[in-house]
C-alpha cells in the first residue's frame, strides 16, 4: 500500500487514502508500525494532532488518531497536555501527490484551528481516590456534578471540549481520553433507546448507585439531545454517545498532592478562527 510517512525531531506527518483503522491488517497494519516507530521518538510533555480529509462523520478523531495507532506509542510525549482536532484543508505530501487523509502530530506549541463562541456547559467533576477506570464511572461522576441541567443551553455541532485534569499519579493522556469523552459526554445526552431497564441495571451495577437513580439519570434532558448512547455489550455496556461532533480536544493534567481527582469540563459550540 502507497503512503507516505515523514518525521523530523518535533513532527510526525502520514499520509495515505486509508483513514488507520482499528486492528489493521497486511500493508495498513505495516503503515501503522512505521507510524509508531517515528512517534515513539517524539519526547516532550505535550503532543497535538489533528486529521485532514473528507467532511463528514461515523468515526471518532481520538479513535484514528491516537486508539488505532496503539497509546503506548505516546508515553514519551503525552504526559501534560494533549489536544487534537479535525481539519479539513488539502493534504499535499512533500512529494507533490494529493492523498485523501493526513495525520499529523507535532510537539510544536501550534494555535489552534477552532476557536468557541459561547461559554457553553461548564462543569467540575471530581471523587476520591485514583482515576475513574471506566466511561461508566465518569458517566456517573458527571452526573453527580452536574446540578444546573436546566440552565444549559442545547449544543450543536461542531463542537470544541476542554478538560482540565488534576490527580496524584500522571497518567498516559492518550489512554484515558477515550473513556473520558464518552463519559461526560454521554452524560450531557438523554437516553433515546429501547433497552432502558436492562441498560439501568447494568449501569447501576457498574456505578454502585441505585437502579432508580441510574434511570433518573438515563432520562435526564441534556445540552447534546436525545440518543442511543449506550446499550448491553456482553455483560458490560459500550458507551456510544455522539462526540464524532467533536472537532476540537483539548486535555491537559496538573499534579495534586492530595489523593483526590477532579476534572474541570468545558463544552462549546466552536468555529473555525478565522485568523487561520
Amino acid at each position: 500500500m502507497d503512503f507516505e510517512l515523514t518525521s523530523d525531531g518535533l513532527n510526525v506527518d502520514l499520509w495515505s487514502n486509508v483513514r488507520l483503522p482499528f486492528e489493521p491488517k497486511g500493508e495498513v497494519r505495516a503503515m501503522r508500525d512505521a507510524l509508531r516507530v517515528e512517534l515513539r521518538r517524539l519526547g516532550g510533555g505535550s503532543i497535538t494532532a489533528w486529521l485532514c480529509g473528507p467532511a463528514g462523520s461515523g468515526f471518532d478523531i481520538e479513535n484514528v488518531l491516537f486508539y488505532n495507532v496503539g497509546c503506548s506509542a505516546f508515553t514519551g510525549c503525552a504526559r501534560r497536555r494533549l489536544r487534537f482536532e479535525r481539519r479539513r484543508e488539502p493534504s499535499i505530501a512533500p512529494s507533490g501527490n494529493s492523498w485523501t487523509w493526513h495525520h499529523h502530530y507535532t510537539t510544536a506549541d501550534v494555535r489552534s484551528a477552532w476557536r468557541y463562541r459561547f461559554e457553553g456547559v461548564e462543569l467540575r467533576l471530581g471523587g476520591r481516590g485514583p482515576l475513574p477506570a471506566t466511561a461508566a464511572a465518569f458517566w456517573a461522576a458527571t452526573q453527580r456534578a452536574d446540578t444546573v441541567r436546566a440552565e444549559q443551553p442545547s449544543l450543536t455541532s461542531p463542537l470544541l471540549l476542554r478538560l482540565g485534569l488534576r490527580s496524584a499519579r500522571q497518567p498516559n493522556l492518550t489512554e484515558i481520553v477515550k473513556r473520558t469523552t464518552d463519559g461526560v459526554c454521554s452524560a450531557l445526552h438523554s437516553y433515546s433507546g429501547s433497552a432502558a431497564e436492562e441498560v439501568a441495571l447494568r449501569a447501576a451495577s457498574a456505578t454502585a448507585v441505585s437502579v432508580a437513580l441510574a434511570q433518573e439519570w438515563l432520562q435526564r434532558p441534556g445540552p447534546l439531545g436525545p440518543r442511543t448512547f449506550v446499550w448491553p455489550f456482553g455483560a458490560n455496556l459500550q458507551w456510544s454517545p455522539n462526540d464524532d461532533r467533536l472537532v476540537a480536544v483539548e486535555l491537559s493534567w496538573e499534579h495534586s498532592a492530595a489523593e483526590d481527582w477532579s476534572l474541570d469540563v468545558g463544552l462549546h459550540e466552536a468555529e473555525l478562527d478565522p485568523a487561520l
